[in-house]
């Protein structure tokens, strides 16, 4: 049985770095905001400051030439100090030999692994979305592959809009899924097995274009998934 983590709780703890064989949280004691802005750039430009500078303070995760990097060991994640709903979450990622990490979603407490939503970065299941630790999902199987060799970089982004999801991998779209269940969190990146790089991470919040129910026609207030 993995060991939980015993860090700060949700929205406190600055890096949560959960190691699989130690049962503890390393993390920062002085977490940088990714709060909401009205201007997608300002966020994006927090997103990126607390990826980076919190990386420091550890050696799981570190800044190297302009770089995010994991070194995959011990098993855990790096993750916004913020939570998000409706968003766009764009990170590019490299992998210097065959490998494999995720983008875990709507995370709620943390844990290795918590209760949340993978994209998965796994090389031959990339853009795959699938829950964990009791989490619930419809669909998120591959429509196909599309990712890149190692060595080379993937374009990755998460769309989540009112618990549905989407991976778009190098431009194209690779899965989808509905029903996500919890549908708002924390994003993070996993440090799981071997060493990868990430670059260019930014998340833009959105209102959605439109409504899954209408209370001036009486319809039911939606329930979150099962």
């Amino acid at each position: 049985m993995r060991p939980r983590c015993r860090g700060s709780g949700p929205g406190t703890c600055g890096i949560p770095i959960c190691a699989t064989t130690r049962g503890g949280c390393l993390s920062s004691t002085d977490a940088i905001s990714a709060s909401s802005s009205s201007s997608s750039k300002e966020e994006d430009g927090k997103v990126r400051k607390y990826f980076e500078e919190t990386a420091g303070e550890q050696k799981t995760f570190f800044v190297e030439d302009g770089l995010l990097k994991t070194t995959g060991t011990p098993s855990g994640y790096i993750r916004t100090s913020d939570v998000y709903d409706n968003y766009v979450f764009h990170v590019e990622v490299r992998f210097p030999q065959r490998g494999n990490s995720g983008v875990l979603v709507h995370i709620q407490r943390d844990d290795v692994w918590p209760r949340s939503i993978e994209c998965q970065l796994y090389q031959s299941h990339m853009g795959r979305i699938f829950p964990i630790q009791g989490a619930y999902l419809e669909g998120g199987e591959m429509i196909h592959e599309n990712s890149k060799p190692p060595g080379e970089w993937n374009t990755y982004e998460v769309y989540s809009e009112e618990g549905r999801l989407a991976t778009v991998l190098n431009g194209v779209v690779v899965g989808l899924a509905a029903e996500a269940n919890p549908r708002i969190g924390h994003i993070a990146l996993q440090s799981e097995g071997v060493p990868a790089e990430f670059r260019n991470i930014r998340v833009r919040r959105h209102a959605p274009s439109h409504h899954l129910w209408n209370p001036n026609k009486g319809d039911p207030l939606p329930r979150p998934g099962r």
